[in-house]
């Protein structure tokens, strides 16, 4: 067998040490270690891939849409928020969390959370002036696409299903034997909330929203409900309440915004957006344009997440409600959003363990053989250069 060594070692005492060979050895080893670091580190890296897809899948229907904004300047008493269609008309089924938090001038939280239902909000300038003389509680056993009631929340399994006072919401809870009085105040119970802390001059509201739709185009509103609770509202004068639903200040903060789970690298676009366009006597129109991208994320030893990403488009507009007549559009918040019909994929792994070995090799042989080759010519010029010296030496001899 050895005839076929191919790693035939020379003979000790014909071996020639030199300190150039010694410097070029050591600088080898650390440029092989920090090689070594730097693929070790690369190879520990997850390596993003982004591809773009037709949107061919059907088995996720539906989606948790979670938002949370706070409204400064516009008491909770007046704001809700309803889920229409492109037609304007009440989407059905929806599930649903709505908390409204009363908040002070100053910033500071005014008595329990409010669990309130979608319900309908002015539309119009036509509809918002005829609220300022309703005074009528909606009297219904079930919501319509036109018309909406106060949801009996968790105690009965159809979400539109209408629990219309206090008195009736509590009662299916205990039948259901649930706590008819959790840590939170129904929104057929408003009043509770302000017993504490009693309506003040200048409140703001915090929404905490968070509903379970179906994946189609559909409208978020917020604005000035149609029965909203005046007598929950403290002005500075009287003479406001006429015109207080017309020149609500709709300035905003959205803290979040989020079709779907989150994953590494997921960029919510509006949260920390800020809105403050208010121009006394008027109210404001704010359109938000959200066009959602459905996206898989798959991480290298992780099962994938079925999420979404979005884009954004957004304008406001002043709008004087005094003059119903005067424009079409109405006040408050209105995020449209829809769906492209493509997905992306994010896929995230890291290089395999062979190609690894396959870089490690590569560094350590192509540095040894680089390091030899250098250290031979080293070796030759010198021997060159010492043959030189003794033949002058030897001339001038």
């Amino acid at each position: 067998m050895k005839s076929f060594d191919a790693f035939a070692r020379p003979v000790q005492e014909f071996q020639v040490k030199t300190a150039v060979g010694g410097y070029i050895s050591i600088g080898s080893i650390c440029l092989v270690i920090t090689l070594f670091v730097s693929e070790l580190r690369y190879f520990l890296t997850l390596e993003t891939k982004d591809e773009m897809l037709v949107d061919q899948n059907q088995d996720q229907k539906y989606l948790n849409v979670v938002m949370d904004v706070t409204f400064p300047a516009a008491p909770c008493a007046m704001l809700d928020i309803n889920l229409l269609d492109p037609k304007k008309a009440n989407v059905m089924h929806v599930a649903h969390e709505i908390f409204k938090t009363r908040l002070s001038k100053s910033g500071k939280v005014l008595g329990k959370r409010i669990r309130d239902s979608l319900l309908n909000v002015a539309q119009t300038p036509r509809e918002l002036a005829h609220r300022v003389q309703l005074e009528r509680k909606i009297l219904t056993n079930h919501s319509t696409t036109h018309l909406r009631c106060h949801s009996c929340f968790q105690s009965h399994i159809d979400e539109d299903d209408c629990c219309t006072t206090c008195s009736k919401v509590r009662e299916e809870f205990v039948k259901r034997g649930l706590d008819e009085r959790p840590g939170y105040v129904f929104g057929q119970c408003m009043e509770e909330a302000y017993e504490k802390d009693g309506p003040e001059v200048g409140e703001g509201c915090r929404l905490q929203v968070n509903l379970h739709v179906r994946k189609v185009p559909a409208i978020i509103h917020i604005g000035i409900g149609r029965n909203y609770r005046l007598d929950l509202v403290k002005l500075q004068s009287e003479s406001e309440k006429q015109e207080l639903s017309q020149t609500v200040d709709f300035s905003h903060s959205i803290h979040g915004l989020s079709f779907g789970e989150d994953f590494p690298g997921l960029v919510h676009v509006l949260n920390g957006r800020e809105k403050s366009n208010h121009v006394p006597p008027m109210s404001e129109h704010y359109q938000y344009d959200v066009h959602v991208i459905p996206t898989r994320y798959q991480e290298d030893g992780s099962e994938e997440v079925a999420s979404h990403q979005y884009s954004v488009t957004e304008y406001v507009k002043n709008i004087d409600v005094r003059n119903p007549g005067h424009d079409a559009a109405a006040t408050g918040i209105w995020m449209t959003y829809d769906f492209t019909p493509f997905e992306v994929r994010v896929t995230r792994s890291r290089k395999s363990l062979w190609h690894f070995l396959t870089e490690c090799c590569a560094i350590l042989g192509g540095i040894f053989a680089f390091s030899g080759m250098l250290d031979n010519f080293a070796h030759q010029l010198g021997r060159s250069m010492e043959n030189g010296s003794r033949r002058s030496g030897g001339v001038l001899g």
